[in-house]
Parts: C-alpha cells; sequence; structure tokens
C-alpha cells in the first residue's frame, strides 16, 4: 500500500488526478490514502480526483488550498481526519461518501464559499468546528435516519448558518430532527426525492370498444417526494384515460402515457370494433302454397337493428322442389320443402307446399309482356316473367302454372 504524500507542500498545480495504482521499482501498488499535510498549502491546485482505491484523507491533507474549487469524493473513502480540508475557500459543494461516518475536528473549517453539503445515511456525528467558518453555507442535505450527534458549545456550524441555510432531511424523520439539537436550524424542510423511473403492468393490450380496463403505474424510488402520474391518451376518439382507467370508443389504436416527473411510460392499446350478434331472425310467412313454375319473395327481418353482420343465408331443403336466392323462391315441381334464412346462429323457416300446373284458366292473344315465367306445355321455362311475349313462336304456353297462352 501507497500513501501519497507531498514533500514541497506547494509543488502542485491545476487538477491532479490521484492514480489507483504506481509502480515503484517495477512493483505496483495500490494507493490507499492521502497522508498529512499532503497537498498542505498548495495554492494552486484548482481540482482533486481520487482514485478508487483511497478510503483515508488523512489530517490537514489540503489545508489552505485556496483555489480548489471541485473535490469529488469516491465512496471507498471511509475516513476523512482532522482539518483536511480547512480553508479551502474556494471550496463550492462537498458531497460525503456513504462509508464515512463522522465529519471530525475542523474538516471543512473556514471554507467561506462551501454552499452545499450533503451527508450521507451513515452519518452518526458531526465533530466540533466540522463546517464553523463556513458562512456561505445555504444547503445541509443530511440523509441520516437519526439526527447526528453534534456539541453546539463548540460549534460545528457558524451560528449564521444556523439562520441562512436551509437543513433538509428525510420526511419520515423530520419530526426527529425538530427535537434534537438540530432545531437551531430556523428552516428544516423535507428532502425532495426525485422519481427514477416508472413502469406499467402492462405495454400492450387489446380491448374491444366499451371495455375498460385498468393500469397499474409503479413509480420508484418508493420514498420519492412527488409521485403524482398524469395520464394522456394520443387519441382520445380511440381511447380515452383517467387516473389509469382506459375506456376503449371506437377501433383504433393510441398510446397511453403515464408520466411522473421527468420519466414517462407507455401502453400501446388496440381497439377492437365491438361484435354485435344477430339475436333472432323472422320470415313475414311461415308457411305457402306455390304452383309448379311460380316464385314468391320471403322477406326476414334480423334483429337486433344494429347486429355486426346481418347477412341472412337461404338454403331450400330439397332443391329439386324449390329453389330460393336472396329470399326469392321458385317452384320446380309438386313436393314439400323448407326454405331456411339464417344470420349467425339463429335460423326461420318457411314450409312451402308446391302443386302441379292443372286446368287452363283464360286463353289470350292480347298479352305483350309475361306476367310470369313462362313455360312450354311439357315444363320447360322459355321466358322469365317480364320479357316480351313476341319472342315466343306459336304455340301453347303455360304462365303461373294455369294461364294458356295462344300466340
Amino acid at each position: 500500500e501507497v500513501t501519497y504524500k507531498n514533500a514541497n507542500y506547494n509543488s502542485y498545480t491545476g487538477d491532479i488526478a490521484i492514480p489507483e495504482v504506481v509502480e515503484i521499482n517495477n512493483e505496483k501498488y495500490n494507493v490507499t490514502s492521502i497522508g498529512t499535510n499532503a497537498f498542505y498549502n498548495c495554492k494552486s491546485l484548482t481540482s482533486i480526483i481520487f482514485g478508487e482505491s483511497i478510503n483515508y484523507i488523512g489530517k490537514t491533507a489540503f489545508y489552505n488550498c485556496d483555489r480548489l474549487k471541485t473535490v469529488d469524493l469516491v465512496e471507498s473513502i471511509n475516513y476523512i481526519d482532522d482539518c483536511a480540508f480547512q480553508s479551502c475557500d474556494s471550496l463550492l459543494s462537498i458531497i460525503i461518501p456513504s462509508n464515512v461516518t463522522s465529519i471530525n475536528y475542523g474538516v471543512f473549517y473556514g471554507c467561506l464559499h462551501l454552499g452545499s453539503v450533503t451527508l450521507s445515511d451513515n452519518i452518526t456525528k458531526i465533530g466540533n468546528y466540522a463546517f464553523d467558518g463556513c458562512t456561505g453555507l445555504t444547503s445541509v442535505i443530511c440523509w441520516a435516519s437519526m439526527p447526528p450527534e453534534m456539541n453546539l458549545t463548540w460549534k460545528p456550524f457558524s451560528l449564521s448558518t444556523y439562520t441562512q441555510a436551509t437543513l433538509f432531511v428525510p420526511s419520515e424523520c423530520i419530526e426527529k430532527y425538530k427535537q434534537s439539537n438540530w432545531n437551531n436550524f430556523a428552516n428544516i424542510q423535507v428532502i425532495e426525492k426525485d422519481i427514477d423511473n416508472i413502469t406499467l403492468d402492462k405495454t400492450v393490450a387489446e380491448m374491444t370498444e366499451g371495455e375498460t380496463l385498468t393500469l397499474t403505474a409503479t413509480v420508484t424510488p418508493e420514498d420519492a417526494t412527488d409521485k403524482t402520474v398524469t395520464w394522456t391518451s394520443s387519441d382520445e376518439t380511440v381511447a380515452t384515460v383517467k387516473d389509469g382507467v382506459v375506456t376503449a370508443l371506437k377501433a383504433g389504436k393510441a398510446t397511453i402515457t403515464a408520466k411522473a416527473g421527468e420519466v414517462s411510460a407507455t401502453c400501446e392499446i388496440t381497439v377492437n370494433a365491438k361484435v354485435i350478434p344477430a339475436t333472432n331472425i323472422t320470415l313475414d310467412k311461415t308457411t305457402a302454397e306455390l304452383t309448379e313454375g311460380e316464385t314468391l319473395t320471403l322477406t326476414a327481418t334480423v334483429t337486433p337493428e344494429d347486429a355486426t353482420d346481418k347477412t341472412v343465408t337461404w338454403t331450400s331443403s330439397d332443391e329439386t322442389v324449390a329453389t330460393v336466392k336472396d329470399g326469392v323462391v321458385t317452384a320446380l315441381k309438386a313436393g314439400k320443402v323448407t326454405i331456411t334464412a339464417k344470420a349467425g346462429e339463429v335460423s326461420a323457416t318457411c314450409e312451402i307446399t308446391v302443386v302441379p300446373a292443372t286446368g287452363i284458366d283464360s286463353i289470350t292473344t292480347e298479352e305483350k309482356i309475361a306476367s310470369g315465367n313462362v313455360y312450354t306445355i311439357n315444363g320447360v321455362k322459355v321466358l322469365q316473367a317480364g320479357e316480351p311475349l313476341d319472342k315466343l313462336s306459336k304455340g301453347l304456353y303455360i304462365i303461373n302454372g294455369k294461364k294458356v297462352v295462344v300466340k
């Protein structure tokens, strides 16, 4: 182990980095401490960077380094001896590593421009004159759950510090500080602990129109000062959100964002259209009689009115007796047949009886347009209803099963 110690007290200038390892006579050694008076009175020293192997800073190690502005105390340091940084007039702020448990005698005595001090949660004692003469102090942050011991008689802080500086402590400990000798501080406040992260219990979700979904946000650390979460939706026509409850409005995509402090988390929502099934279907006729060659149009009614799919499928139980297409039944030959209309999982039927075409109702030569499908006497269809009769050759034809037209 090596102690970093200067024999020429004022020879170091500018920015100094203490190495973790030094080599002496081809042997490598860890640098573990800064010795007594190591940088004593180095008035041109402006910053110091400690290697991660340093655990001890000796007495008056940086005494009267009055241009030293920046000191980054690494976590490996566990002891800072008396007056180590006394009269470092340019030092602006200091953060005490968590392994240090006490601020010893006069460590920062007379650091006139020291404005901010942060004490770790392991600090148990503030020594005599530790921060006396630090007349520029405006902020003292102490993370210790129990107020560190200090003897006010021996001025751990300057008297002016108690009136001009704010003491910040953990929220759960503020009453302890107010009831200890730390109550000399006129202004004691809760430490504003920032939020590190926010997560949601879902990052993607699929919903149906009209559904709701509750998203849960977790903010860390648990003891963050302000854990308020703000919720927003990228498209409120698709989905809205309030206090984490997402309501799906219409088919589409929306991003739900939860924000706390400066951090945020999102959940991608896909909203699908609501499927409203058909619950019933009825036909305007449930029975009917047709003559060979006749047609009949059945009308289907599907409920509810706003069913998603109201498509009706038509089938015949015997297509040699009667066929059906889009509700139009065509009678082909005598017999019985069931016409079924189906929508989704529901259906309705009409029982059709087809009777033979018999007898002649009338004979005419006056018609110009076929009033029904036209068949030969042998039952061969030769014209559709509505077609002109002048397409026919002379002879006898059956219209609607009973009317014989002589052409």
